[in-house]
């Protein structure tokens, strides 16, 4: 019981540390990860890893996706988008998060970047695995 207290004392003072932070400002903007996109196929992200120590796994999980979880653990707001490309060719994309129930400021950001890019998030293209090349039933 001590460490799951724990973790939600931590979860806690990090979800308060935001609400600070967002009395003064109405977004944070980061990357979507911290490292370049892994390749399709890469496993030392994945839960059936060959790394036998969850603490490694987990260390080398949070040193690359660093940003995206805290949203979550956090119960604020976020959307990310695909907005470039990387010099590895793979997408870069960009998260926004804000305050608690203010969703809609996050949804008129991507609005105003859409329009500033006419549109064409990822430059354009569409990956080739896309919701709307899916098999028709």
């Amino acid at each position: 019981f001590g460490t799951r207290a724990a973790m939600q004392a931590v979860f806690n003072n990090t979800s308060r540390a935001f609400g600070a932070f967002f009395e003064s400002w109405d977004i944070i903007l980061t990357p979507i990860t911290a490292l370049p996109t892994p390749k399709i196929g890469t496993m030392k992200y994945l839960t059936l890893s060959d790394n036998p120590s969850v603490t490694d796994w987990f260390a080398s999980l949070w040193e690359n996706f660093a940003y995206t979880p805290l949203s979550n653990l956090c119960g604020i707001p976020a959307i990310s988008r695909p907005l470039a490309e990387q010099e590895n060719g793979w997408p870069f994309g960009i998260q926004a998060q804000t305050r608690q129930g203010d969703d809609g400021l996050l949804l008129q950001l991507a609005a105003q970047i859409e329009r500033a890019i006419d549109g064409k998030w990822n430059g354009g293209r569409k990956p080739g695995v896309h919701v709307t090349n899916a098999a028709r039933a």
